[in-house]
């Protein structure tokens, strides 16, 4: 029933128009998994079998025992969006189906508040006196390609905490917060520290992550659109927000099983797949590149290829016990 879905899904967002449908998004993320699918500088799913879990259960008052496998794992649990205004999303699905009713949900929190409603299309990169600021919108939704990753392989994978398809954070229906920095300055001004929640370094700083709103001082569209992209991940994947969102689970993935949350400088445990508007292919380090002996700024040409607009999937890292049947009673490590 799952996988029909997952094919209706595929041939609705067809009909949407933007960029990139549902197919390309699995084609390209399950040829990454498969691509290099063990421990690698390029491996996106970094696999590794470390050894043996070990459960306990009672049927009928027997006890009955079996094992699981230890895994080291990355999975591609989210696709981030960035965009520039409501239509102009590049993935098909999110543009059609998902955007339109994230603006509405984030007007009416804006007539709630008796604030005026944002229109998006009034704001254009370059439109201020301030060449350097940027505005840009955000979608963190559940990777399609999971459900094809995992009728594959499945047996050999922690589950993802993602759902396929989920929407876990929308700037449109966070409107109000995702345009007005005070909540984040008052719950987290240990965080707008200089080159505390900062990509990049203090040499070459692509933007903080605090506070947590769509305007930012970048003059690389790419470096923009990365930092703004963390910033939406910080918020989906982070238990301790008062954004609008949905948690996309950190911490725990079951019993003896770690899942990572999202953060800036840290390609350990998570990492960003290009889908557009350059596919991809193997893992490497995209975000907080020092280019200062560049001539332009970092991927600045991507720009003119998507208009100022990207798209990311967001591989989070995996570690642990698959979970088994009954109690953990132990573990052989090798």
């Amino acid at each position: 029933m799952r996988i029909i879905w997952f094919f209706m899904l595929i041939f609705i967002s067809c009909a949407a128009v933007a960029e990139v449908d549902t197919f390309k998004i699995t084609r390209d993320v399950v040829d990454a998994a498969l691509r290099h699918p063990f421990p690698s500088d390029k491996s996106f799913l970094n696999y590794k079998i470390e050894g043996m879990c070990f459960w306990k259960h009672k049927e009928h008052g027997i006890p009955h025992f079996s094992s699981t496998l230890k895994v080291n794992e990355f999975l591609p649990d989210a696709v981030v969006s960035v965009y520039d205004n409501l239509g102009s999303n590049p993935w098909k699905y999110a543009n059609k189906f998902i955007d339109p009713l994230a603006k509405d949900v984030g007007d009416q929190i804006y007539e709630l508040k008796d604030d005026v409603k944002p229109n998006s299309t009034d704001y254009e990169v370059g439109s201020t006196k301030n060449m350097m600021e940027k505005f840009k919108e955000v979608d963190v939704i559940g990777d399609p390609a999971l459900v094809t990753l995992f009728v594959t392989l499945g047996f050999m994978l922690i589950p993802s905490k993602a759902d396929a398809y989920n929407l876990y954070y929308s700037s449109m229906a966070d409107s109000y917060l995702w345009r007005n920095p005070l909540l984040d300055d008052i719950t987290h001004p240990q965080d707008l520290l200089p080159n505390v929640r900062t990509e990049g370094s203090s040499i070459d700083e692509w933007g903080s992550i605090f506070p947590r709103i769509g305007y930012i001082n970048q003059l690389g569209d790419y470096k923009a659109a990365a930092v703004l992209a963390l910033r939406a991940a910080d918020i989906a994947t982070n238990s301790d927000q008062s954004h609008v969102y949905h948690y996309l689970k950190s911490g725990g993935c079951g019993d003896h099983c770690t899942v990572w949350a999202s953060h800036e400088n840290d390609f350990n445990d998570v990492k960003f797949q290009e889908i557009y508007p350059v596919r991809q292919k193997d893992a490497e380090k995209n975000f907080g590149i020092n280019d200062l002996d560049a001539l332009t700024a970092y991927n600045q040409d991507q720009l003119d290829k998507g208009d100022g607009n990207y798209l990311w999937v967001m591989w989070r890292h995996y570690e642990g016990c698959i979970q088994g049947d009954g109690d953990y009673i132990g573990e052989v490590t090798w």
